[in-house]
């Protein structure tokens, strides 16, 4: 496994952990991003594309999933 492949998939750990500590289900959002610059960084795209993919999927993520979040707490 390529190393960026692998700091991706430690990236997309980390935020997984942090959500299982404080369980705001906002972390998950930017752990699918995570997962998301993994896949890309498996297709080989270059690397500031993979850092725009990550933020647009988290982004998009935490704005549609808003309501979601609001009705479980």
């Amino acid at each position: 496994m390529e190393d960026i492949i692998a700091r991706w998939l430690m990236i997309a750990g980390i935020f997984l952990v942090g959500e299982l500590v404080i369980r705001t289900y906002y972390l998950l959002d930017f752990s699918a991003g995570a997962m998301i610059g993994a896949i890309s960084a498996n297709l080989e795209f270059p690397f500031m594309i993979q850092w725009v993919i990550f933020f647009f999927v988290s982004i998009i993520l935490v704005v549609f999933t808003r309501e979601i979040k609001k009705e479980s707490s």
